[in-house]
C-alpha cells in the first residue's frame, strides 16, 4: 500500500518491518509537489464548473458532469492538504499504535496462541490485499472515461488555453488522458492509504479490547490482564493512544461524512431533476457515483457503529471483574466512571455510532423526497 501510493505521490511515508512507516526528505518533497498540483487541477476545474453555470445555467448537462468531477477533486484536496499538515501526527500516531500492539502481545499472550493470531493476520492480509486491488483499478474507468468521453468540459484538453486546436494530436490527447489517470489515482490511492490504516487500526484494536471484555467467549491473554490494577492500566494506555491518533483521523471522518453525504444528495437531485436534460453517460455517471458512495460509506460507517457498540458492552461487562476487597471495587468503579468509551470521530461534533448509518441514509431519503418535491412543483 505504501509503496504504491508513494510512486504517484498519493502518500509520502515508505513501511519497513522495524522502522514502521517513515519518510525521507525526496519522498516528502515528491508528496508536496504532487498535492500542489492536484490542488491547482481542482481549482481549475472549478474554474470551469462555474463558467459553465454562468454562461449555460442549469439546463446544460455538462454542469453537473462539471460540478461532479469537481467535487471529488474536493475529496483529494481535503485528504491531501490534511496528511500534508498534520503528516508527523499520522505517521507518529500509527507507528505508536504498532509498536503499542506489538509490546501487548509479547506481555499479555503466551506463545500457544501464536498460531490462531497467525491465522487472524492472514484473514487480515486477505482483506487488505483485496482493498488495495480494488482501489489500484478504480482510476482506470476514469482512464476509460475520457479515452471515449473527451468532448467533457472537465477534460484537460478543454481547459488549457490554446488546447482545443490541438484536439485531434494524438501525443496531447495520451497526455491529457494520463493526466486524468494520475488525479485518478491520487484520489483512489489517498483514500486506499486512510481504509487500508484504519482496516488495520480496527482489527488490532478488537483483538485488544476482546481481552478487556469479562464475558468474551474468547480470550488469548492472561487472565491477570482481566483484574483491576492491570485492566484499568492497560485500558488508559489505549484510550490516550487512541485520542491522539483521533486528533487527525476524527477530522478525516467529519470531512468524509460531510462530503459524501452532499455528493449522493446532489447526483440524486441531478438526476431527478433533469431527466430529460441530460446525457446518457452523465446519467450513468451520476447514478455510478450516488450508488457507489452509499455502499462504501455506509459500510464504513456499519462496521465502525457495530465496533462502537461492542466497546459499550466491553465497558459494561466490567460489573463482573473478581475484586479481592470492596476498596479496590469502590476505586475501580471511580475510576471507571471518568473513562468513556472510545469514539471515532469527534467529540461533540460527529460521533460514529450504532444508528449513524441509519441516519445517513435516512437523509439521503429525505432528500430524495425533496427532490421529487421541487420536480413537482417546478412542472
Amino acid at each position: 500500500m505504501a509503496l504504491v501510493s508513494n510512486r504517484v505521490g498519493a502518500f509520502s511515508a515508505h513501511f519497513d518491518r522495524t522502522r514502521l512507516f517513515y519518510t525521507t526528505k525526496k519522498s516528502r518533497k515528491k508528496y508536496r509537489n504532487s498535492a500542489l498540483a492536484a490542488i491547482i487541477s481542482s481549482m481549475l476545474m472549478w474554474i470551469q464548473t462555474l463558467k459553465l453555470r454562468w454562461h449555460y445555467g442549469e439546463s446544460n448537462a455538462q454542469v453537473y458532469e462539471s460540478y461532479g468531477f469537481s467535487y471529488t477533486g474536493v475529496i483529494w484536496t481535503g485528504i491531501l492538504s490534511l496528511l500534508y499538515i498534520e503528516h508527523d501526527n499520522v505517521i507518529g500516531g500509527v507507528n505508536r499504535f504498532l509498536y503499542y500492539f506489538q509490546c501487548f502481545k509479547q506481555k499479555w499472550i503466551p506463545k500457544v496462541h501464536d498460531a490462531n493470531l497467525a491465522l487472524y493476520s492472514k484473514m487480515l492480509d486477505m482483506l487488505i490485499l483485496l482493498t488495495v486491488s480494488t482501489c489500484i483499478l478504480f482510476p482506470l474507468t476514469i482512464t476509460f472515461y475520457f479515452t471515449f468521453f473527451p468532448n467533457s468540459a472537465i477534460y484537460p484538453g478543454n481547459i488549457v488555453p490554446g488546447g482545443h486546436l490541438m484536439k485531434d494530436n494524438l501525443l496531447f490527447k495520451l497526455i491529457c488522458v494520463s493526466y486524468c489517470t494520475w488525479l485518478a489515482c491520487m484520489t483512489w490511492y489517498s483514500i486506499m492509504s486512510f481504509v487500508v490504516m484504519g482496516t488495520i487500526y480496527i482489527a488490532s484494536i478488537f483483538l485488544v479490547i476482546r481481552e478487556f471484555k469479562i464475558d468474551s467467549s474468547v480470550h488469548y491473554a492472561l487472565h491477570a490482564l482481566r483484574t483491576p490494577n492491570y485492566l484499568m492500566d492497560e485500558y488508559t494506555t489505549l484510550h490516550l493512544l487512541h485520542q491522539d491518533l483521533m486528533k487527525t483521523f476524527g477530522q478525516v471522518f467529519i470531512f468524509g461524512h460531510f462530503v459524501c453525504s452532499n455528493m449522493c444528495i446532489f447526483c440524486i437531485y441531478a438526476v431527478m431533476r433533469h431527466w430529460h436534460d441530460i446525457n446518457t453517460s452523465t446519467m450513468i455517471l451520476l447514478s455510478l457515483w450516488s450508488v457507489m458512495i452509499q455502499i462504501i460509506w455506509g459500510m464504513v460507517l456499519e462496521v465502525i457503529g457495530r465496533f462502537h457498540l461492542y466497546l459499550i458492552k466491553t465497558m459494561r461487562s466490567w460489573k463482573r471483574v473478581q475484586f479481592t476487597n470492596n476498596t479496590e471495587a469502590k476505586l475501580f468503579f471511580k475510576c471507571k466512571r471518568s473513562k468513556k468509551p472510545l469514539i471515532i470521530g469527534k467529540d461533540r461534533v460527529l460521533t460514529i455510532k450504532r444508528l449513524t448509518v441509519l441516519k445517513f441514509f435516512r437523509q439521503i431519503i429525505k432528500a430524495t423526497f425533496r427532490a421529487l418535491l421541487t420536480v413537482g412543483q417546478s412542472n
